[in-house]
């Protein structure tokens, strides 16, 4: 699955399609036990610009393709949150949170999250358009995600992925 990851570790999700970063600056993605995993480019002001540019709302209709697109990729997100976090992931509780989520934020998530506080920030803000700015330390399970949420067919703009720094 790592190996496989390389490209989309170097893109961001935008507007619903992946594309290339408009900053250059590379950094290091890291496995729990130190291990290099490969590299993302970290967003810059125009990275951001651009995906603010296209952000949409998410239906509740659409959490529900989310989470059932999140359960059929288990197996993928539970690896990628292995690896990185040394941990197991609670996927049950990741993606309950996101379809009770009922507030609608939307906007910038930065910084690193557990996986419940995660899924009600990923709900919320799916409601109201998300920017999600993970660390490098997320970085991997943050890309799985966002191939499953392409699964999901929600809003273009409706969830974007802008990888960063530890800060942005």
């Amino acid at each position: 699955m790592i190996a496989d990851m390389s490209e989309h570790l170097l893109a961001h999700y935008v507007t619903g399609r992946w594309r290339a970063p408009l900053a250059t600056g590379a950094v290091a993605v890291c496995a729990a036990d130190g291990q290099v995993l490969g590299h993302v480019i970290a967003a810059g002001a125009a990275d951001m610009a651009r995906a603010q540019a296209g952000l949409a709302r998410c239906d509740v209709a659409g959490l529900r393709r989310v989470a059932e697109a999140l359960d059929a990729g288990a197996e993928a997100l539970a690896q990628a949150w292995a690896v990185q976090a040394g941990t197991a992931l609670d996927l049950d509780a990741l993606v309950s949170a996101i379809v009770r989520s009922s507030r609608e934020s939307g906007g910038l998530l930065r910084g690193p999250h557990a996986a419940p506080d995660l899924g009600a920030a990923l709900g919320s803000g799916l409601r109201g358009g998300l920017i999600w700015c993970p660390p490098p330390g997320q970085a991997l399970f943050a890309t799985v995600l966002a191939q499953q949420i392409v699964q999901a067919d929600i809003a273009p703009g409706a969830f974007n992925l802008l990888h960063t720094r530890d800060q942005m």
